[in-house]
């Protein structure tokens, strides 16, 4: 990782030139038509229904919400660039899906219990390690009492120095929702966690 993935002018650039490969970093996904045939991952597709909200937090060029939108109600998408929220307008089909520009460092522009599914994926390895804790709560105050998070890709400690241990995960996890699930990978944790306290 280079230390300019923390800066909104390396995302703005990435956005500005459609490189599909800074958000999929796997040689294929250079190859619009398979970046956009990635699909989010299978437990995120599973849990959607028509009546649902659903937020996308580091939505890119908006490839989860060219998947996620014909299946929920509405499908907001968020990124901390405002190229890559530009770009995820003019790629989308779908009437029900919203995208807009955050801070970056929070979902303030968000009321308390709005979302039934709150999901992020390839976003948390680029912010600083505190951020990724203040996402976590910002997580936890968007989402419907009885919602889901899907929250992959939190940078393990062993790999990235921004990253998290084990410990660190399940215990921001655990203090805030009752059902929580810390899948390790090689680089990354994967949290599924429902029923907020």
């Amino acid at each position: 990782m280079h230390d300019n993935v923390f800066s909104p002018d390396y995302w703005d650039k990435a956005g500005a030139t459609t490189n599909y490969y800074a958000i999929l970093s796997v040689e294929k996904y250079r190859i619009p038509e398979e970046f956009w045939a990635c699909s989010p991952n299978v437990e995120v597709m599973l849990a959607l229904d028509k009546n649902q909200i659903f937020l996308d937090v580091g939505c890119g060029f908006g490839r989860v919400g060219y998947h996620v939108a014909p299946k929920v109600k509405e499908y907001y998408g968020v990124d901390y660039s405002k190229e890559m929220v530009a770009r995820a307008k003019e790629f989308s089909k779908f009437s029900n899906s919203k995208f807009s520009a955050n801070n970056g460092k929070d979902l303030s522009e968000f009321p308390d219990r709005m979302f039934d599914i709150v999901h992020t994926t390839l976003m948390l390895q680029h912010v600083p390690k505190s951020q990724i804790f203040r996402y976590i709560e910002e997580f936890a105050r968007v989402v419907k009492a009885n919602g889901k998070i899907f929250c992959y890709d939190i940078p393990r400690s062993d790999k990235y120095v921004n990253g998290l241990t084990k410990e660190e995960v399940e215990e921001a996890f655990n203090k805030l929702f009752k059902d929580v699930c810390i899948i390790p990978t090689p680089s990354y944790y994967t949290a599924i966690a429902g029923e907020v306290k």
